[in-house]
């Protein structure tokens, strides 16, 4: 399995859809989480599923949810008050884009999406 395209693909998919500017706060989560990065937290935990016998599809949202959180993480690192970063992954921060109001929204937001996902990706993932 390849983490990282099993992942992005995964991401679009659990994301609010942004196709015009009308909903500014799925605009700035899919910025946040969607950028090109390495994705090295859902794909270890899709390395580790496979190395226990388990079935990395069915935990491919069990590594989104590290993903969601991570990109939370760094969307809060990124603002003023922390780094005040100008760009993440090679594409201006989410606060550069959005504002800093809208970056705090994004970030809860994909912090809540994450806890949302959680228990049922733990049942897919076979997880008790």
């Amino acid at each position: 399995m390849r983490g990282r395209a099993v992942v992005d693909e995964r991401l679009a998919a659990l994301l609010p859809a942004a196709s015009d500017d009308q909903d500014p706060l799925a605009a700035a989560m899919r910025a946040a989480a969607t950028t090109p990065g390495k994705r090295l937290r859902p794909t270890f935990v899709l390395l580790v599923t496979e190395s226990f016998g388990g079935d990395a599809v069915a935990a491919r949202d069990l590594a989104c949810v590290t993903e969601l959180v991570h990109a939370a993480s760094l969307v809060l690192d990124d603002l003023p008050c922390m780094d005040d970063a100008e760009l993440r992954r090679g594409a201006p921060s989410v606060h550069r884009r959005f504002g800093e109001a809208g970056a705090i929204l994004a970030a809860f937001a994909l912090l809540a999406r994450a806890q949302g996902l959680l228990p049922e990706a733990l049942a897919r993932a076979g997880v008790a």
